[in-house]
């Protein structure tokens, strides 16, 4: 392969690097910074430049940088997706010296809520020179052993990190969750309108909490099956086996669901002791135990599945005709690629996407903002957030309006008093807070 690509593309990164310097000659470290944030989902990468003030477009020459980057690392995904996918490999190698992390308090446990890449430039630079080294060892392994040799090896193996298909088979895993989970989340609500309804004609007043808890516990260990699920239909509709890292991210996952099940358990409580002016359900009482042990019991099943599907992914290897046709394809790919790799030193640039053309939006209804997304608002806004992070919070958008970023106290605030009222009037009617004289 031509290593010269990576050299020229290491010296385009430093020249970036050079043009955003904090204080040269003291300091070479670049304004630019990388920031992903897990909120709102799903979780996005964004640039940001130190003093906001890029004359140079170093941010968007950048881009360009890491679509090329991605391009010859065999990734053919859109424009922001491929400066995404670098930026994830950049995350992956960068020093500690080079990350900020951020956590946020929820339920008493730490999960991340951002992570910021410093000296972006300068670290692409740095991975260039691995990226061409990696290059190199590929060539001599190829040169020292036909690809006839290791195919059977290459089949056992699981998918490594960096391939594209690893990347497709995780987003198409997150995309048939969030279908799943936004048809859970539409069926928890029925049955919890229904079931505490229920509660209330029996006039029992201490049947609403183990219900609500029950609830709760039901709709936790759905919700993390179906994210097994969605990993184990994509694994299969990739002909891959399950690795460790999915394992990983479904008990990750699992965690932070049970967590912000016990949390929304606990505000409704909150809220419904205030209204009725009562002493708070609960307290002292290990309630939030049951919605812990059902997480536990459908992280093990979801584990359970993975470990199902390597098994009968391998149990299918083994069987000589399939063995034989993936050989043929595997062989026919890799002769392919080195092919393919003599003529890579004749491409000189990378396609850029044209940018998409915003649609106006038209005026209309305002626009309904959830508890959810306030109560969690809230806690970022105790962590220490900006009302900025709050926006993208509360809105959805990576890059919120400077009147929503306005908006955001004026919205906590309402919804703070709106939490502390004894009841909501009905219908958007005014109820007087004192009595009607009697006319005599």
């Amino acid at each position: 392969m031509d290593t010269n690509f990576w050299e020229s593309l290491r010296l385009g990164f430093m020249q970036l690097r050079s043009e955003c310097a904090i204080n040269p000659p003291i300091s070479m470290a670049g304004r630019l910074t990388a920031i992903w944030r897990a909120l709102p989902e799903p979780a996005q990468w964004r640039l940001d430049y130190w003093d906001a003030k890029d004359g140079s477009g170093v941010a968007a020459r950048f881009k360009w940088h890491a679509e090329s980057a991605a391009a010859r690392l065999r990734f053919a995904g859109s424009a922001e997706d491929a400066v995404s996918f670098w930026l994830d490999k950049i995350k992956l190698a960068a020093p500690e010296s080079h990350i900020r992390r951020q956590l946020i308090d929820i339920d008493g446990s730490d999960q991340l809520f951002s992570v910021e890449i410093l000296d972006i430039c300068g670290l692409s630079a740095d991975y260039c020179r691995k990226c061409e080294a990696d290059e190199t060892r590929a060539r001599s392994r190829a040169q020292a052993h036909p690809p006839d040799v290791n195919l059977l090896r290459i089949l056992n193996e699981s998918v490594p990190k960096g391939r594209l298909a690893r990347y497709e088979i995780e987003k198409f895993a997150k995309n048939a969750f969030a279908t799943a989970r936004d048809r859970i989340h539409k069926e928890y609500a029925d049955k919890e309108q229904h079931v505490l309804g229920q509660v209330q004609l029996s006039r029992n007043s201490g049947g609403y909490l183990p219900a609500l808890v029950k609830l709760k516990a039901d709709n936790v260990r759905e919700a993390i099956l179906a994210l097994a699920d969605a990993y184990v239909e994509a694994f299969t509709l990739y002909k891959v086996p399950s690795d460790k890292q999915a394992e990983k991210a479904v008990e990750t996952s699992a965690q932070q669901i049970a967590a912000g099940s016990i949390s929304t358990v606990r505000g409704q409580l909150e809220l419904r002791s205030t209204r009725l002016r009562k002493r708070q359900e609960g307290l002292g009482s290990p309630w939030h135990r049951e919605i812990e042990k059902s997480m536990e019991s459908a992280l093990k099943e979801s584990l359970l599945r993975l470990s199902r599907q390597r098994i009968q992914f391998g149990n299918s290897q083994s069987s000589s005709r399939q063995t034989s046709r993936a050989v043929g394809r595997v062989a026919a790919k890799t002769a392919t690629t080195i092919r393919a790799s003599e003529n890579t030193a004749k491409v000189k640039r990378v396609e850029r996407s044209a940018p998409h053309k915003s649609i106006k939006k038209k005026r209309g209804r305002p626009q309904t903002i959830s508890d959810e997304k306030k109560n969690a608002a809230l806690q970022l806004k105790a962590s220490g957030g900006t009302n900025k992070q709050a926006a993208e919070l509360i809105y959805g958008k990576r890059y919120p309006t400077p009147q929503q970023v306005k908006n955001v106290s004026a919205i906590l605030r309402h919804h703070k008093l709106k939490s502390k009222q004894s009841g909501s009037p009905a219908k958007g009617r005014k109820v007087s807070l004192t009595p009607h004289r009697k006319r005599g």
